[in-house]
């Protein structure tokens, strides 16, 4: 890979001027029809089948994640609350991977891992905490597609299922996505620290009462919000005020949320899982780099690959790098009470800026890469297949109900559309299933 290359020989280049010379491109090019080595109709085609799959996958998560999820809840989780909770980890493990699988296959992201992943998949090795090896799951955060980052971690390891985020309460309202969230049991926070630390309390309840505990990776962005150049100077202000080091690529973490995960989890999760994600292309030039300089690193500004890049677009001559350090750190590590926490987390946060610093230079991080391969094919197409199976018994179950109470309160009309959208999204993902098989 060519950022493996860039950091064995230590050249001085940025990153993207190295990639673009391979590309025989002007650095400068942003993205557009017909660019990135394609054409326009071949463009044309790729964001059609895009957006065609992310209606899919809403639709779909419509019947799975509310109508099936819902069922479940009422008549399923009454009589068996293992039976419900064991549906739901396996279809979230199904729908992300999905998801996950199209990305790499169609969008051609390509993820560099180094660090403890590949011995966290290694039998036998101390890392490898097998099955009952609960994490809580923290990186860096630069852009929206962060959390893509974590499912390709967590996927590479058979645990993208387990997965509860730490997220903006704003998701809760997102049609079709927060209902599916909620059951899932995300947790929501507000901002408010006696709010939130209810809902976290709420969620742990959740998955430690009852007669099984869940299999869980609890996930966060501990510095609360994405790096921007503004809020890089408003961290370094506050650093100054109060006489702490200045961290030069993240921002100064927030110690709350893992503190209250620490308490609640320590005798269920035996490591933090600390990602650190760097990036190395920006879209053209970026005037502001901060304190980053014109090194490889290009984690605030204009990066690359967002998700229209890896959703709706596949480029003709290009893969898309998104490179994933990986350490894993024992909880009986972690001091208990809140200062030693956050005297932890910064001195973590500064090991991290340190990564970041060697990516800048060297354009990769150190240590050899995890030899951890993508599924094949014929993987992902099988879990597309369970997962658009799962989507039609949900909407085969939502048009009994329709049609059941359609004399009483609806009318027919939404019955028909409902079964519109199940006949749309079925015939959408058995011909981007098609294309996958295609295009790989």
């Amino acid at each position: 890979r060519f950022a493996e290359d860039a950091c064995a020989a230590g050249g001085g280049r940025r990153a993207e001027e190295c990639d673009t010379e391979r590309r025989g491109e002007n650095p400068t090019t942003r993205p557009g029809w017909g660019k990135d080595g394609g054409n326009i109709v071949r463009d044309i085609v790729f964001f059609g089948l895009g957006v065609m799959y992310i209606s899919s996958v809403w639709i779909s998560t419509f019947f799975v994640g509310n109508i099936l999820a819902l069922v479940s809840y009422v008549f399923i989780r009454p009589l068996n609350q293992v039976w419900h909770e064991s549906f739901l980890d396996e279809m979230a493990r199904v729908g992300w991977g999905q998801i996950v699988d199209y990305i790499e296959h169609v969008g051609r992201l390509s993820p560099v891992f180094t660090g403890d992943l590949e011995a966290l998949s290694t039998p036998d090795h101390p890392l490898n905490t097998g099955s009952t090896g609960n994490k809580i799951v923290m990186s860096n955060h630069c852009t929206a597609g962060d959390p893509v980052a974590v499912f390709l971690v967590g996927h590479r390891l058979q645990r993208i299922g387990n997965m509860r985020f730490m997220v903006k309460k704003a998701l809760l309202f997102v049609p079709v996505l927060g209902v599916a969230a909620y059951f899932l049991d995300f947790i929501f926070l507000s901002r408010n620290w006696n709010k939130d630390e209810q809902a976290i309390r709420r969620v742990f309840r959740s998955m430690l009462e009852g007669t099984r505990k869940r299999l869980f990776w609890i996930c966060m962005f501990p510095e609360g919000t994405r790096i921007t150049s503004q809020k890089l100077r408003e961290s370094h202000e506050y650093a100054t005020r109060k006489n702490l080091p200045i961290l030069k690529h993240v921002l100064i973490p927030r110690v709350k949320g893992l503190h209250a995960c620490l308490i609640g989890l320590r005798n269920e999760a035996d490591a933090v899982l600390d990602l650190t994600v760097a990036y190395s292309v920006r879209k053209g030039e970026t005037s502001d780099l901060g304190a980053v300089g014109r090194g490889y690193l290009a984690n605030h500004g204009k990066i690359r690959p967002g998700l229209a890049d890896v959703m709706l677009h596949r480029s003709a001559v290009r893969t898309w790098p998104i490179h994933i350090h990986v350490r894993v750190i024992p909880v009986a590590e972690i001091p208990t009470d809140q200062k030693g926490t956050a005297d932890w987390l910064f001195k973590v946060f500064q090991e991290k800026d340190q990564l970041l610093d060697h990516f800048n230079t060297h354009g990769c991080f150190p240590g050899p890469p995890n030899d951890l391969p993508r599924r094949s094919v014929a993987q992902a197409l099988w879990g597309l297949f369970i997962y658009s199976s799962a989507a039609l018994l949900g909407a085969l179950i939502c048009n009994s109900m329709l049609h059941a109470t359609s004399t009483m309160v609806l009318p027919v009309a939404i019955r028909s559309v409902c079964i519109l959208l199940s006949e749309y999204f079925f015939s959408v993902t058995v011909g981007g299933a098609c294309l996958i098989v295609v295009l790989s």
